[in-house]
């Protein structure tokens, strides 16, 4: 295939279209920022995606955007942190950070015979020892019942 960067695409509006198979941006931040459409926020970037420095993918960095991120129709899948039998929490976290964890119980010969996940929520480190980098403390969050899908 291709590949193609067109100037003014649209006669109606300025457009600018790049077509090809992968978009490959050899940077930290993409930013999108409309004059129009900003609020109150007076920062000099609105950085929508960031390469940060923890090697994650960080949405809205720096709460650029003050209408925060609004994601119609998501699907979200978790990074589960571990695959035992017993499951341990991350040490480091911020305040509102999720994870999920899956408990396996196991039988001798390694035979599965049941499962179970919880959801937590990182609650930050306790103010008292926030500046001695202490662990962060989290919260299950509480589900009812496990319901069977019934759609296609």
């Amino acid at each position: 295939m291709a590949t193609d960067v067109r100037l003014d695409d649209d006669p109606t509006e300025s457009w600018v279209t790049i077509d090809g198979q992968v978009l490959n941006i050899a940077g930290s931040d993409l930013i999108l920022s409309s004059t129009e459409r900003r609020g109150t926020h007076g920062g000099q970037f609105r950085r929508a995606l960031v390469h940060d420095t923890n090697d994650g993918l960080t949405v809205n960095f720096a709460h650029d955007y003050t209408g925060g991120v609004k994601i119609n129709g998501a699907s979200l899948n978790l990074k589960v942190v571990s695959q035992g039998q017993k499951s341990e929490l991350p040490k480091a976290g911020n305040a509102g950070d999720l994870v999920l964890t899956r408990n396996v119980t196991s039988i001798e010969g390694g035979a599965v015979v049941g499962e179970s996940f919880t959801l937590w929520l990182c609650t930050g480190s306790p103010a008292q020892t926030r500046r001695l980098n202490a662990a962060a403390s989290w919260l299950p969050i509480s589900t009812g019942e496990a319901v069977v899908g019934t759609s296609e």
